[in-house]
């Protein structure tokens, strides 16, 4: 006989709320949002104000690379 536990998802890391940037300071930025649960959560990341159709990404690790204007804003993982 088995028995299964399983443990409600959680985010256990969340990016840094003061991780700002300026263009004149950085081209490449990572940020990072872990978890843990069994089973072991899906990590999704999206913009907000942007649709999800146009910024989508999963992953516990998010890279923003040659860092734009347009890159400004608030990124939000789920």
């Amino acid at each position: 006989m088995c028995v299964y536990f399983l443990v409600p998802p959680k985010i256990t890391v969340l990016p840094k709320r003061e991780d700002q940037l300026t263009l004149s300071s950085v081209k490449n930025h990572t940020l990072i949002c872990n978890g843990s649960g069994d089973p072991h959560p899906n990590i999704t990341w999206t913009k907000a104000g942007v649709p999800e159709s146009q910024f989508n990404a999963s992953g516990y690790v998010l890279h923003l690379v040659n860092v734009k204007r347009e890159d400004a804003g608030s990124y939000i993982c789920t």
